[in-house]
């Protein structure tokens, strides 16, 4: 059962990201405000506001210490944030354009990042320094994401292929073609075993054990924003223009959609027992649901 039990505005702009805390105490969200912000699970209340950024946050990744929190902006920055103090650590510049995708390391080693200048670069988190730079996309780099252990890079972007990469040696592992337009966002299972992607139409589930696609999936609404998976690893949601879509990860059979009136619906995460959903959206608000 999905029971919406809270919405409230939470940014001067559109609500690009969230994301739950490892301890699932806090709830943190981007905007295209340029700021940050944290917010008490309980009360919905909010605990800190961080401004460093000059434009819009694209993307926020947490270690899974939730010590150090990560900042992808329009302004070519990526900030490196000490929490729970907001202390910004260390500025990352390299990128040419938007930098629209970000994610650190399950080992904390890493910083991985996605910009519209069609480059994935692998930064070291603790220095900050760039690693190495990958140029797959000519254009538009949507989502990157780390498999669970770490070792495995992917990502995609505006192109009909999507890519893996070795880590931390960086060799191209596999260049997998066949989607349509763009492959917007992906995530990989909490238990390693699926690689979940959605390109301009439809839903596409990989096995990681022999990298290849074993369900399809057309999507109701065209062009997804970003997608999250339950920690049960049985569930895939969806945001895309007025709706979230919940479809089963073993047959990518559809079981829920939810109609919003806000046309962009972008950020999406699971808490981390999966009893909270947060969304957040263009009309400046996050919802939160209930899950059971």
């Amino acid at each position: 059962m999905i029971e919406l039990i809270d919405t409230f505005k939470a940014h001067e702009n559109y609500v690009i990201d969230v994301l739950f805390s490892p301890d699932g105490t806090k709830l943190i969200s981007s905007g295209m405000d340029a700021k940050i912000k944290l917010w008490d699970v309980i009360s919905w209340e909010q605990i800190k506001v961080l401004e460093d950024h000059k434009n819009s946050v694209n993307s926020i990744s947490l270690s899974n210490d939730g010590k150090t929190l990560a900042s992808g902006s329009t302004d070519l920055t990526i900030k490196l944030w000490k929490l729970p103090t907001g202390e910004v650590l260390k500025t990352l510049k390299g990128h040419k354009k938007t930098i629209s995708t970000i994610q650190i390391s399950p080992d904390k080693k890493y910083l991985a990042s996605g910009s519209y200048d069609g480059k994935v670069k692998l930064w070291d988190l603790n220095t900050g320094e760039e690693i190495m730079s990958f140029n797959p996309y000519e254009k538009n780099v949507s989502s990157v994401a780390f498999s669970p252990n770490g070792k495995i890079l992917a990502a995609g972007g505006l192109s009909e292929s999507l890519f893996l990469w070795e880590i931390p040696s960086g060799q191209l592992i596999n260049e997998i073609g066949g989607y349509q337009t763009v492959i917007s966002t992906l995530a990989f299972s909490p238990n390693s075993q699926f690689l979940v992607t959605c390109d301009y139409k439809s839903l596409k589930i990989l096995e990681l054990e022999n990298l290849g696609i074993i369900h399809a999936q057309k999507l109701i609404q065209e062009y997804s924003h970003k997608l999250t998976i339950a920690p049960d690893n049985n569930t895939v949601a969806i945001t895309s223009d007025h709706k979230i879509q919940f479809f089963d990860i073993n047959n990518t059979n559809l079981f829920e959609t939810i109609d919003l009136k806000p046309k962009g619906v972008y950020g999406i995460a699971y808490s981390p027992k999966g009893n909270l959903l947060a969304v957040g959206s263009a009309d400046k608000k996050i919802r939160i649901w209930s899950i059971s």
